[in-house]
């Protein structure tokens, strides 16, 4: 996650850190930043090597993430297993 001010929180380190964190990082930056008001999520087009997820919270931190193709496909995988 990075602050406006440019510095990160948390990070995932490995590789399958990363195929599973974007969920279980994503949740959590919701359920700590949702009692701040309202959550904007904006992404950017998607590209060859994926896109930039991002979710600003009010209170001025940004949840910000590169997915690559391979990462959204595992986690819609992850997803309808689910169902």
């Amino acid at each position: 996650m990075r602050r406006q001010d440019g510095s990160r929180s948390r990070e995932c380190r490995t590789d399958v850190a990363k195929a599973c964190c974007l969920l279980a990082g994503l949740d959590e930056f919701v359920h700590d930043h949702r009692p701040h008001g309202t959550l904007t999520g904006g992404a950017t087009e998607p590209a060859w090597n994926g896109y930039l997820l991002t979710v600003a919270c009010p209170c001025g931190v940004i949840f910000e993430r590169w997915v690559t193709p391979e990462e959204a496909d595992a986690d819609l995988l992850r997803l309808a297993a689910l169902n």
